[in-house]
């Protein structure tokens, strides 16, 4: 696993959520106003929408070989 500059992990490529608790010093820390942040968190969360749909076709068709 690798660590990104915020010491959030990565894994497969996959880059980890990291939890905002102090939401003005993330857009200072980020030097992004607050739509360019909204729009950039909104693009990450659809990422792993598709990755988690990607490992739900896989859970279902992995399941589906299993001899019963």
């Amino acid at each position: 696993m690798a660590s990104s500059e915020s010491g959030v992990t990565e894994r497969r490529g996959i880059p980890g959520a990291a939890f905002v608790e102090d939401v003005q010093s993330y857009l200072n820390h980020s030097a992004l106003d607050v739509n360019s942040a909204l729009a950039f968190l909104q693009e990450r969360l659809q990422q792993y929408r598709v990755v988690e749909m990607k490992l739900l076709a896989q859970q279902r068709d992995l399941q589906a070989k299993i001899p019963i």
